[in-house]
């Protein structure tokens, strides 16, 4: 993909329509600069599949300078990149010197780590990114939420809505991940009233979003009852009180180590 093109397209955080620039998911310098061959699959109704199968995952799409996508506006792109990114890439660094140093001792199914990082900035730059994941679901992620898109262009506002949660976890090994949106059902096998519940959650935007790259993932649930089936799984780390913290603070993280499979499926892991 040439990030040289012109693309006039609506931006995901300020729903204008622009010119176009290439956002990197993560950060180029999050070691996101490597040719990267993706599977990207969109699977929204995962329980309409008949019971033990999968959907099958898209073509590879081979990205020569980093994955990444044209969704975010110039100015959109240069405020959060200059005012979250740097942050982001600083707490990356400090994870993967953390885990690299103690690669052979690390066994265990949740991982302790000690960073020093401003959280709402980072927090903000995760935000940023699942903006321009959101971009391929068809719809724009500041018209459809209006409150996110506010924390990302004010610096200073620091008050996440209680219908939304962000979730962190070690990738270990395997493949990326990257699922737009997706519901999260557990143990209900496929009918009319499933599919009308379905139906309904979508309607309401109460999905997930994804992203695992390089040595993290990143969950994000929308809405009540989703944010409890998520909680209920016990997977993941939430890190929605990092939006509190804009100065530089030492937090001990205590992140699960999980392998994202299958690929193409949200909320799906095997234990390392």
């Amino acid at each position: 993909m040439s990030r040289k093109k012109k693309v006039i397209g609506h931006c995901q955080i300020c729903g204008l329509e622009k010119p176009l620039s290439f956002e990197h998911i993560p950060p180029k310098s999050a070691f996101n600069e490597a040719p990267a061959l993706l599977h990207l699959t969109s699977v929204e109704h995962l329980s309409s599949l008949p019971p033990g199968t999968t959907p099958y995952p898209s073509d590879p799409i081979l990205f020569k300078h980093g994955f990444g996508a044209y969704t975010l506006c110039g100015e959109c792109n240069n405020f959060t990149g200059g005012t979250y990114a740097g942050y982001y890439v600083d707490f990356v660094k400090q994870i993967y010197n953390s885990v690299e140093s103690r690669r052979k001792e690390i066994d265990e199914k949740t991982v302790q780590l000690a960073v020093t990082i401003r959280p709402a900035r980072v927090l903000k730059q995760i935000i940023t990114m699942f903006a321009s994941v959101y971009s391929a679901t068809g719809k724009i992620f500041g018209r459809d939420f209006p409150e996110l898109k506010h924390i990302l262009l004010k610096k200073d506002a620091y008050l996440l809505p209680s219908n939304h949660a962000f979730y962190a976890y070690l990738l270990a090994g395997g493949s990326a991940r990257f699922v737009a949106s997706a519901l999260p059902i557990f143990g209900k096998e496929p009918s009319l009233e499933l599919l009308n519940e379905i139906k309904k959650r979508m309607a309401e935007g109460k999905t997930v979003s994804e992203f695992a790259f390089g040595f993290l993932g990143f969950v994000w649930a929308r809405g009540t009852e989703t944010i409890q089936l998520v909680d209920q799984t016990g997977f993941l780390t939430k890190i929605n009180h990092w939006i509190k913290i804009d100065e530089k603070t030492t937090l001990t993280l205590n992140l699960p180590l999980l392998e994202a499979f299958p690929p193409h499926l949200p909320l799906q892991y095997s234990n390392k």
